[in-house]
């Protein structure tokens, strides 16, 4: 049988994921039947952690269902689901909450837990996406030999990054002059992140059929087909791609043997 890439950390993620969605759905149950006092945060701790210990030890014996496993999701295009679904439940407390039709559906204190959780199921969601793609990828280059190399964006990629990274620097350094609250700093970290995304070099993989990218063990996948073109303007290389994805940059500078690299880009394939 072929490795589907079910490991571990991929079963506890799916643990976490079914964990955040029953803690949050009987949370805001009880919320909305007006149990109140200890009992929910009771719920909340205790049944969270006892939920995902049975799920991960029932998922670590028996494996992850089969079409759930890392290689078939990616194969099925439905790896991004888990994370929208998160998502949709995240909307549908937004709506609840505010309540614009005054339906009064549930109360607003129980809204906040299905936000809360909609948001954390989203986040694990998107882990789930991105150990699938990384196993997917790495099956993929197993064995087979690839033209191989290591660039930062282009200089104009770049500079984009770090004036997005300085503008919400600013905005939470202005969030926390105006409320005098902490919190907004708890997130300065986010700056760190996104000028990264414009500092950190990406290592790229180009086979006869496909194009592995990534940075920091967090790798995609473009086929060779959804390349739809190359330019080569001044120092930099673009590799556009097909729909309404950006083009990914190259700084052609960084590139220990950048000809070999365009040849390579530019062989067609049968």
């Amino acid at each position: 049988m072929a490795d589907t890439g079910d490991g571990p950390t991929y079963q506890l993620l799916w643990a976490l994921y079914l964990t955040t969605v029953v803690v949050t759905l009987g949370i805001a149950g009880l919320l909305t039947t007006g149990v109140r006092g200890a009992t929910v945060p009771i719920v909340a701790v205790f049944g969270s952690t006892g939920l995902v210990a049975t799920l991960g030890t029932v998922l670590g014996l028996r494996g992850v269902p089969a079409r759930l496993a890392p290689r078939p999701l990616y194969a099925s295009g439905a790896r991004l689901l888990p994370g929208l679904a998160g998502l949709g439940l995240a909307a549908v407390a937004v709506v609840l909450l505010f309540d614009p039709l005054h339906l009064a559906l549930i109360p607003g204190g129980a809204a906040l837990p299905l936000l809360f959780g909609g948001l954390v199921t989203a986040g694990v969601g998107g882990l789930i996406a991105i150990v699938a793609a990384n196993v997917e990828a790495r099956a993929r280059l197993d064995g087979v030999e690839a033209t191989e190399w290591r660039a930062r964006p282009d200089a104009r990629r770049r500079r984009a990054w770090y004036a997005v990274a300085v503008a919400l620097a600013v905005v939470l350094l202005a969030a926390f002059a105006v409320t005098r609250d902490v919190t907004p700093l708890i997130w300065v970290n986010c700056v760190a992140v996104v000028a990264a995304r414009g500092h950190n070099s990406r290592r790229y993989w180009l086979t006869d059929e496909e194009l592995c990218y990534g940075a920091t063990e967090t790798y995609r996948i473009l086929d060779r087909t959804d390349i739809a073109g190359l330019r080569f303007e001044d120092d930099r290389l673009r590799i556009e791609r097909r729909g309404w994805r950006p083009a990914l940059t190259c700084d052609l500078g960084a590139i220990d043997d950048s000809t070999r690299v365009c040849d390579a880009l530019s062989e067609e394939r049968a």
